[in-house]
């Protein structure tokens, strides 16, 4: 899930989400913790969610500071996100670099369980605009 406002960007997997009688979205609670996986290899502790703060997430920073230098007239404080736009899922499989799976790799089928040339579905997709 993607949680989207003008100064913050937080995402989730599988949280509970809360409606109001009228079908409003009151609440949004994460998975508990975070869960320990084998990432290329290593034990990592992955957290089910993520929050992206504007003023202190360089890259965000980087896009403002970027926007005001090329488009001094017409940038506003939102920045790209103040067009229209479609929203793109990607979710990426496989690596580059040292990856343990790759394209065209026989290590696909052992170390990555045959993830490489897997099919993702998407079982719903919704946008809720707070009003």
């Amino acid at each position: 899930m993607l949680f989207w406002q003008p100064d913050t960007l937080a995402t989730w997997v599988d949280p509970t989400l809360t409606f109001d009688d009228a079908g409003r979205l009151t609440a949004i609670d994460p998975k508990s913790g975070s869960q320990r996986l084998e990432v290329w290899g290593e034990e990592m502790e992955v957290p089910s969610w993520k929050a992206y703060d504007r003023v202190t997430t360089p890259t965000w920073t980087k896009v403002d500071d970027y926007m005001t230098q090329c488009f001094p007239d017409t940038a506003t404080a939102d920045a790209p996100f103040d067009q229209d736009f479609k929203i793109v899922l990607n979710i990426a499989v496989g690596g580059y670099g040292g990856a343990p799976c790759t394209w065209d790799s026989e290590s696909c089928t052992t170390v990555c369980g045959g993830a490489v040339g897997s099919e993702l579905v998407i079982s719903d997709l919704k946008v809720y605009e707070r009003s």
